[in-house]
């Protein structure tokens, strides 16, 4: 679990306690964003994610998720499949960065009147 430095060394340890990874992680600044309440000043934290290289798959699930079932094989899932970068460079533009030789990116819903479940994995980068 990423932690930003205002989580108390209490709640980590209890973190921990329970079996999780705690990786502490900076908090982001960007001078550009200016949130409307106090709460929402660490919601783009979450973007430390992306640094996570030391882990081939990572998943993000947001604080507004609701998990309705179990999760244990979802990194089976062909879904999320490491996939090669097939090297199309047409529609890169020139400010952005190289594109990783591998790369994964998984989307699964399943649309219904009341509810959608789905996910959504990517791999980490070597830069962000």
């Amino acid at each position: 679990m990423l932690v930003p430095p205002s989580v108390s060394h209490s709640k980590r340890h209890r973190l921990q306690n329970e079996g999780t990874t705690v990786v502490e992680v900076p908090a982001t600044n960007f001078s550009w964003m200016k949130p409307g309440r106090d709460r929402w000043a660490h919601v783009m934290d979450k973007l430390n994610v992306y640094k996570l290289v030391q882990f081939e798959k990572v998943l993000l699930l947001d604080s507004d998720i609701v998990i309705f079932k179990r999760l244990d094989d979802i990194f089976e899932s062909p879904t999320t499949e490491i996939r090669t970068n097939l090297g199309n460079s047409s529609n890169v533009k020139d400010d952005e960065g190289p594109q990783p030789q591998r790369y994964l990116m998984a989307e699964e819903l399943q649309k219904s009147r009341w509810k959608m479940e789905g996910f959504w994995a990517r791999g980490p980068l070597d830069q962000v």
